[in-house]
């Protein structure tokens, strides 16, 4: 859960539920677009796929869902797209 409240005894989310859960997470940071960001997840093991135009960008959507994953490994290829001057 995202907002500190929890479910005891803690129960096992669907990928589909874990997938959804990350893409609510993304969406409400305004610095993060989670519309460059795919999320699958796949045996319990997350992975951001993309590419977004900052660095800053990858770092922050890479910590907004590592922390909501409490207990979810998080594969992270999120990739910054090169500047073309």
């Amino acid at each position: 859960m995202f907002n500190g409240i929890g479910v005891t005894p803690p129960e096992q989310d669907s990928e589909a539920g874990v997938t959804d859960a990350v893409l609510q997470v993304l969406e409400k940071d305004p610095f993060v677009n989670s519309e460059s960001i795919r999320i699958h997840t796949r045996r319990a093991v997350v992975t951001l796929d993309g590419a977004v135009p900052r660095e800053a960008e990858v770092k922050l959507a890479e910590d907004e869902v590592g922390t909501s994953l409490s207990n979810q490994p998080l594969a992270k290829p999120i990739e910054r797209i090169a500047s073309h001057h």
